[in-house]
């Protein structure tokens, strides 16, 4: 009994999160135009091929340095070629977890989208696997000499939550006010819960919000376990909004 109620709590929490995955109309652009505060710092963690750094550097004249981390050697390339000529931005060629290692990733050589270090993706035939380089958050904001960023964003095929854990000190010292997430079934073939990176980020001050069409949700704390496709901002309780955070 007890497992059957389990499933359909996560059935109904799932209901009410799925976002449609487009970009234009699933929340996330309008977020990137109207954040809660200025952009001034902002480390973009699973860049692909730009167009997200891209446009946030478009629409934020206040953006003073971005920081581009992809582990596809493929796309580093055309990164370094698309923001060769603009000195706020620097390409981190590595992966991101909660420690400095290497791991093995599965990408494509002709510049695919969907790189991953998750271990289920070893196995697809299509793939090319390479050993790459693996660092963390707070060591990155070390190589920079940041003292703060405005938004960490991650977009890591499932590695999310080993990317948060990579940045403790960041959060134990508040230099991060905002973290911006997506959930995948990915995190599953991963070994990692959305649950576990909420709890992670209240436990250092980080209020939780959906990201949907209409705004802003705030997430519950007794929140089941769930994976479908979702994104999710965590907003530091520090943080002095510029408008309204959502309902």
């Amino acid at each position: 009994m007890a497992v059957g109620l389990s499933k359909y709590a996560t059935i109904l929490a799932e209901s009410g999160l799925c976002s449609i995955a487009e970009f234009e109309l699933n929340g996330e652009k309008e977020f990137l135009k109207n954040p809660p505060l200025p952009l001034r710092r902002i480390i973009d963690g699973g860049a692909n091929k730009g167009a997200w750094s891209a446009l946030a550097l478009d629409m934020h004249s206040s953006l003073e340095e971005i920081a581009i981390i992809e582990p596809n050697p493929a796309l580093c390339e055309q990164l370094e070629n698309r923001f060769l000529d603009d000195n706020r931005v620097k390409v981190f060629s590595m992966a991101l977890d909660y420690r400095q290692d290497s791991l093995a990733l599965s990408f494509s050589e002709e510049g695919d989208e969907h790189a991953s270090v998750c271990p289920a993706s070893l196995n697809e035939k299509e793939a090319d696997v390479s050993l790459v380089p693996t660092t963390t958050i707070d060591r990155i904001l070390e190589e920079l000499d940041w003292s703060s960023i405005d938004l960490l964003k991650l977009d890591l095929e499932g590695f999310d939550y080993f990317a948060m854990l990579g940045a403790r000190k960041a959060f134990a010292s508040k230099q991060v006010s905002m973290v911006q997430f997506e959930v995948t079934r990915a995190w599953e073939d991963a070994g990692s819960s959305p649950c576990a990176a909420f709890r992670l980020l209240q436990g250092f001050g980080f209020q939780l919000f959906h990201i949907r069409s209409d705004g802003l949700h705030a997430v519950q704390p007794s929140m089941p376990h769930f994976s479908i496709y979702s994104n999710f901002l965590g907003i530091h309780n520090s943080v002095k909004s510029q408008g309204s955070i959502g309902a």
